[in-house]
């Protein structure tokens, strides 16, 4: 399948164009530009874009984000680092989230990434309290099926969430305190968890990765 965008406002950020605009003419072919230029012919068959008007230039990349606060938009505004975290990520966490929602919510991370011209992104996933396979698993479909590039990290905890908040041992009452349980995955169950991840995950179309 090729594709040819013509007449377009390019920006190529290399070569000899570099930062500078040119109007110029997009080919792709499969899943490759296979030619940049004013005088660009379409093979046959192609699909014909017009892009006049219309800015061509390489996918944004975000480095840094948590699909798990996907949810929390308009939710706990203006408010402090600090007070967001305890309602954004309360120190007694409510049940999980089943995983049609979840595979919704990534979705739709991916989705609101690539209308905003993100084609790569990194997800710093957060599900607390315990690692499982099953759940990474539905997040890295819902990445791959959107289209998405995505590096997917998963986070752990090995220290009383208590013992990571400033004065949170002398603030929080004893009786909270008696709640709140102490992390339930140990460095050796993160690394196997880890090693499982790479075997069955990572790369296995080649945008996904772990």
């Amino acid at each position: 399948m090729a594709i040819l965008i013509k007449n377009a406002t390019v920006l190529t950020f290399e070569g000899q164009d570099g930062f500078e605009p040119i109007l110029a003419s997009v080919l792709i072919e499969g899943d490759r530009i296979s030619a940049i230029g004013e005088d660009v012919l379409a093979p046959d068959g192609a699909e014909i874009v017009d892009g006049h008007g219309k800015l061509v230039m390489p996918g944004l990349v975000n480095a840094h984000l948590h699909s798990g606060e996907t949810f929390f938009k308009g939710r706990y505004e203006h408010m402090p680092l600090e007070v967001w975290m305890l309602y954004a990520y309360p120190i007694l966490p409510g049940r999980k989230i089943p995983a049609d929602l979840l595979e919704l919510r990534t979705k739709l991370v991916a989705l609101e990434s690539l209308k905003g011209g993100v084609t790569t992104l990194t997800d710093d996933w957060f599900d607390p309290p315990t690692l499982e396979l099953d759940r990474l698993a539905v997040v890295f479909d819902a990445y791959r099926q959107s289209g998405i590039r995505a590096t997917v990290s998963d986070v752990t905890m090995d220290r009383n969430v208590l013992d990571t908040l400033p004065f949170a041992r002398e603030l929080v009452p004893p009786e909270l305190q008696a709640k709140v349980e102490d992390p339930t995955v140990s460095t050796d169950a993160c690394m196997e968890f880890c090693r499982a991840a790479f075997d069955s995950l990572e790369g296995t179309d080649g945008r996904i990765r772990f």
